[in-house]
């Protein structure tokens, strides 16, 4: 027998047990939502599920039951797959494979045949393998705002733990127009670099073994800005991921973002579901669980559907248990918000799953929602010395002491809370601290937020994402917190393309390999993030076949902003990152945060630039023939530049130490000329080639002693006896004993420095730079400077800008007698250095002034040279009016038309360079 549809069969009872029939479709014949039934007259009778057992209308016995193997179609329990709203069917497919895969030996495929299905959240929580006939024919959509694949986190009522899953051969797209969607049902999702995370296609709590396949994900619709939505992303840590066949995010917000959700704990955090009273205010434990004992801190969250509200107690918030373990009924409790307080009065609408867990061991981001000095304003409780951890986006945001000083407080960095505003239950004010109980960190915030979109820019690209609201994070990071750690990824085509914000952020990725990796974007590409976990570090052993990062696109927003950052130990690179805006002011950059890591090729536009923080580090860098687009702020990181010349590729090795190298703090060592800055908040624009004397070898072999002195701020120095020309082999990145201009190193105005010292009496020691390719004729530059017995600096400033190309040469020292000592050399393009700055302050004393005379102290690197470039203005009431400022080799003056009277204070700031 066989039926036209399900309607037809559900209007038919069986005639016997066991009967079998064929339904031709579910709505209509090769709807491919039909098969073959038995009659099943057992009892207790299975209830409808609309897809494998339905009942008989007006008929209380018997069941007709589908006979199947293998995947569970989603067009059996009714979907259309034609475009139209599927969720109610999507959802009975996804609650039988649930159902199937907890109790069936074999676990139950959710099965998608060719279609366009409409869907909101599907709840995959137990559904360890989803598929599509063919990700080119499958297309699944999200409704405004919602996820389309969601996995419960460990917090929540009905959590099954997500090991070895498969989602495989689907195209999925992301309605991104719901303006609340970060918001969404009390969601609160961030990663570790402050991205803020909507809606996802695919979201899951981490864990272990997760397996995608030819996966696309995209955008719904073409206007429109995003509201933060995401391609994968993870609430927790994730082990053993493999992006196998192609996996492609593009035009999305975020790529692949590893973070933290309100809903997230620790696997073993002691999660246990409860069941809310709100007549009695009452809440109860299921099954065998027992009550938290009284005066326990713990924390509920709320698994919230869209039309569930609870009002009074806040998801995620501390609470106190009071009235636990009642004689009247053991198995229920009660809140409060303070210490043996009274009992909190909620309401509640809807059946949300609600549990409890311990205090500490929650992962959830809680807001900062503001800042009085030096404390930090939250809507939850911190204990004092609690450990917790800072997440902000370090593009928009920094705590630093004054703009431009180096930051007090970092992001994913574990402090203690101190001076919270009540110690005995903790604080919703608290201040930072670097150790328990230690002195609080002073800090002022400092936000650089994303520039306001024009309509002219928003008619021209509809989905720019313009700026949000800057916030800072707060996190548990004790040693209850969770371990953070993304062992063992493996892609084999992973793109993350043209997204907004970020294509990819991952907290302590270790032990991964990536063969294709594309991770384009319009401001972030890639983060690989070193979070301080309880027993994990930082990224580790981490290789990328290709780190393919083209971009920055949103150069307005990128200007000065970080294009990608990498950080860890033992990180190789085949090929990439790059930074290539196409723009030559942007100064865009990459940073290398890494250590004892290889990077093969590294490529930054003309104006953009890499910081290398790290050390140990080999890089070579594709810098369009300027070295000075690479700031090495770290130690014995050894830098190939490939550049190109005469439209050849041409290496220059450049292996040199930068001034971190020395073995002892700054404190004054270096000239203020070289830093431009304070000995103790130093210039950090790295492009000073700093080559110890003890590492080199010189031209000729001269006869040198290797000796140490511990009031020297290097290792050690050499010494030789006679007056012998030291010349430095291979100084600026030349192959052959001298350095070529133009070649290896760029044609610019630079000045050398030595730090000498005489052996025996004062004498005059030439520092220089010579000419090899036609001694005498252009560039020679040299000076005699007298040297005493005493560690001093000697120079000589050197113009090559307009050199002919090729000219070569070399660096050298030599004594007019006797011996000398030599710790090191120090080369300074002059395009690295910024103005000298400063204020100047006075009263006028003695008779009215006409001029203020401000001393530059550029003496020490050009002594006769007048301020080529050069600035004044007045920085108080008294010091308005300027007429003219005059340079001079010393100073400034600055000229008035009228007299300042006498007595008046008068404050200037001012800038200058040679």
């Amino acid at each position: 027998m066989s039926f036209e549809n399900i309607v037809n069969l559900k209007a038919s009872a069986g005639t016997q047990a066991n009967e079998v029939v064929t339904v031709l479709g579910y709505y209509k014949a090769g709807d491919e939502g039909g098969g073959d039934f038995y009659w099943d007259k057992t009892t207790p009778l299975a209830n409808d599920n609309g897809g494998t057992i339905f009942a008989v209308n007006n008929n209380t016995e018997g069941r007709w039951k589908r006979i199947f193997s293998g995947p569970v179609n989603v067009k059996w329990f009714g979907a259309k797959g034609d475009g139209n709203d599927d969720t109610a069917a999507l959802r009975a497919c996804a609650n039988f494979c649930r159902a199937a895969s907890t109790s069936d030996v074999l676990k139950r495929k959710m099965y998608f045949p060719e279609g366009t299905y409409l869907t909101g959240t599907i709840d995959i929580t137990g559904i360890f393998a989803i598929g599509g006939a063919d990700f080119s024919s499958v297309l699944i959509r999200s409704k405004a705002g919602e996820d389309i694949f969601y996995w419960k986190c460990p917090g929540e009522a009905g959590y099954i733990a997500p090991l070895d899953i498969t989602i495989e051969n689907l195209y999925l797209k992301l309605d991104r127009t719901d303006a609340n969607g970060r918001t969404k049902n009390g969601r609160l999702r961030i990663g570790f670099g402050g991205e803020r995370i909507a809606n996802a296609g695919i979201c899951l709590p981490g864990y272990i073994g997760h397996n995608f396949n030819n996966i696309n994900i995209l955008k719904s619709g073409d206007a429109g800005p995003r509201h933060g939505d995401c391609g994968i992303f993870y609430s927790g840590p994730a082990y053993k991921v493999n992006f196998g066949a192609k996996t492609e995010i593009r035009d999305l917000d975020y790529g692949v973002v590893v973070g933290l959700s309100e809903l997230f704990t620790k696997q073993d955090a002691g999660t246990k579901e409860v069941i809310a009273n709100p007549t009695t205010n009452v809440f109860s434990m299921t099954g065998s669980n027992n009550p938290p004992a009284d005066n326990t801190r713990v924390v509920l969250m709320f698994s919230l559907k869209n039309t569930d509200t609870i009002n009074g107690i806040k998801s995620g918030n501390r609470y106190y248990v009071i009235n636990s373990d009642d004689e009247s009924d053991p198995k229920t409790f009660q809140l409060s918000g303070s210490l043996n307080g009274t009992a909190i009065d909620f309401s509640i609408s809807g059946t949300p799953g609600i549990t409890v867990v311990p205090a500490g061991k929650e992962m959830i981001p809680r807001i900062i929602s503001g800042f009085n000095g030096n404390t930090f304003l939250c809507d939850n409780r911190f204990d004092l010395n609690e450990q917790v951890a800072l997440i902000f986006n370090e593009n928009e945001r920094k705590f630093a002491v004054s703009a431009t000083g180096n930051p007090v407080i970092l992001p994913r960095k574990r402090y203690y809370v101190v001076n919270p505003d009540n110690p005995a239950i903790g604080g919703h004010n608290f201040q930072l601290a670097e150790t328990s109980g230690g002195a609080a960190i002073s800090f002022s915030v400092f936000d650089n937020p994303a520039p306001a979109l024009t309509p002219e820019e928003i008619a021209d690209d509809p989905g720019n994402p313009g700026p949000l609201p800057i916030e800072t994070y707060v996190i548990p990071a004790g040693a209850d917190s969770i371990e953070y750690a993304c062992d063992e990824w493996a892609a084999e085509q992973l793109i993350t393309a043209a997204t907004r914000r970020a294509g990819f952020s991952v907290p302590n990725l270790a032990q991964s390999v990536f063969n294709t990796f594309g991770c384009q974007s319009w401001r972030v590409s890639a983060r690989i993030l070193a979070y301080q976990s309880t027993t994990r570090f930082e990224p580790r052993s981490v290789e990328f076949s290709e780190l393919y990062t083209e971009g920055a696109f949103d150069t307005k927003y990128m200007a000065q902003r970080e294009y990608a950052r990498l950080e860890g130990t033992q990180i190789r690179v085949a090929n990439g990152p790059k930074c290539q805006s196409g723009e030559a002011t942007d100064n865009i950059y990459i940073t290398v945060n890494t250590n004892y890591s290889d990077f093969g090729m590294m490529e930054v536009d003309d104006g953009n630039k890499i910081i290398i923080t790290g050390s140990g580090n080999t890089i070579r860098a594709g810098v369009q023939g300027k070295e000075n687009f690479i700031e090495d702020r770290g130690v014995n990181n050894k830098v190939l530049f490939i550049k190109s010349y005469n439209g050849l590729d041409a290496p220059g090795e450049i292996s040199y130490l930068s001034r971190y190298s020395v073995n002892k703090p700054l404190g004054g060592f270096w000239p203020d000329h070289v830093l431009n800055g304070a000995a103790n908040a130093p210039f950090q624009s790295e492009n000073v080639l700093f080559h110890q004397a003890v590492n080199q070898l010189f031209y000729n072999n001269p006869a040198i002693v290797y000796k140490t002195d511990p009031a020297l701020d290097v290792n050690g120095y050499v010494s030789i006896a006679t007056p012998t020309q030291l010349a430095i082999r291979n100084p600026l990145g030349s192959v052959s004993n001298v350095f070529s201009i133009g070649r290896f190193f760029p044609k610019s105005r630079w000045i050398l420095y030595a730090k000498v010292r005489s052996t025996d009496v004062e004498k005059t020691v030439t520092i220089a730079f010579q000419r090899l390719d036609s001694p005498g004729s252009f560039g020679a530059s040299r000076t005699d400077q007298k040297v005493n017995t005493a560690w001093q600096f000697i120079s000589v400033v050197v113009d090559h800008s307009s050199a002919p190309d090729g000219m070569t040469g070399q660096i050298y020292v030599t004594p007019s007698s006797g011996g000398l000592d030599l710790a090191y050399f120090a080369v300074v393009p002059d395009i690295m250095f910024s103005p000298k700055t400063g204020t100047y302050a006075t009263t006028v004393s003695g008779n009215p002034a006409t001029a203020i005379t401000i001393p530059h102290g550029l003496a020490e690197v050009a002594p006769t040279a007048i301020p080529s470039f050069f600035q004044v203005t007045a920085a108080s009431a008294g010091a308005k009016n300027i007429s003219y400022v005059e340079p001079t080799s010393t100073s400034l003056i600055v000229h008035y038309d009228s007299p300042i009277a006498v007595g008046t204070n008068v404050t200037l700031t001012w800038s200058a360079k040679p």
